[in-house]
């Protein structure tokens, strides 16, 4: 397990970094933070989520044995750069995003021997951001996907597995890098392109008149933010394009159907599907 007195610097208070803060002074780990915004800092400080925090990147780095990037994709690069130059030895690095394949081949070739990067991906998140969101619960019911590579080491494998379950992850899993961007972009990215293109097709306000739960529970993903979601759709363009190609095939067999009144064709689809979900829930039930 991870040792009681470790040190851990987050970078970035957001809603995962936030709550990853929580989670690890609640089991009594010292916590640093660095964050652009002052308010968030202070917010932080006051309310016991950190122990220090600052705008400074050098003020922690050598304090530290596991830095978490909680930024965005684009900055992990940035951020990483900058570590390297002052990284103690032995100093872990993971982050939060939720591509690999763009990050984790140029992360590896920028640190120095002393210092290692290792990907992970929380399955979590609301549909607000922000550390005034952040909960201790945030990951009670989800999984955790560690991306390792060739290079990396047991010793980092390790500690993430020992993250996730102190963070309070329901599951941890691995995956290679090009593997878990395949995946995500079908568990994860296509789902919400389904939602922002369904609330997208009739944007009139009229329709919530008459909308039921079925409809709140499909859209419950569109509030999304812009900045973050454009980075991971566009760097993952290649698989999410595949997966959205595949469910207009699906979507246009189904309408087809519909329109040629294939009944029984029909009933199989909805027998196909009610078999797949009660499956998929069964395989959670285990989990």
């Amino acid at each position: 397990m991870i040792e009681k007195n470790s040190k851990f610097l987050i970078i970035g208070l957001g809603l995962i970094g936030g709550s990853y803060a929580l989670n690890l002074k609640e089991k009594g780990h010292t916590v640093y933070a660095i964050d652009i915004s002052k308010k968030t800092l202070a917010y932080a400080l006051n309310n016991k989520i950190i122990d220090q925090g600052s705008s400074n990147l050098t003020d922690f780095i050598n304090k530290v044995d596991y830095i978490i990037l909680a930024v965005y994709p684009h900055l992990v690069l940035d951020y990483l750069s900058k570590i390297a130059t002052k990284a103690k030895n032995n100093l872990i690095i993971t982050d939060v995003t939720g591509i690999k394949e763009a990050i984790v081949d140029k992360a590896e070739k920028i640190l120095p021997d002393n210092t290692e990067f290792i990907a992970s991906h929380p399955m979590a998140g609301k549909a607000v951001g922000s550390i005034f969101n952040a909960s201790l619960n945030l990951f009670k019911d989800a999984n955790f996907i560690i991306t390792p590579t060739t290079n990396s080491s047991p010793e980092a494998i390790t500690f993430l597995k020992d993250l996730a379950t102190t963070l309070g992850f329901a599951k941890t899993t691995q995956l290679m890098p090009k593997m878990h961007d395949r995946m995500i972009a079908y568990t994860s990215q296509l789902t919400h392109a389904i939602a922002v293109s369904l609330i997208n097709v009739t944007p009139s306000e009229e329709i919530f008149k008459y909308s039921g739960d079925s409809f709140k529970d499909l859209t419950r993903i569109a509030e999304i933010n812009e900045v973050l979601w454009s980075e991971l759709f566009l760097n993952n363009k290649n698989n999410l394009v595949e997966q959205i190609d595949t469910f207009i095939d699906e979507l246009t067999d189904l309408r087809n159907i519909i329109n040629d009144c294939q009944k029984d064709k029909l009933s199989q689809k909805l027998i196909n599907s009610t078999i797949l979900k009660r499956k998929f829930n069964d395989l959670k039930k285990k989990d």
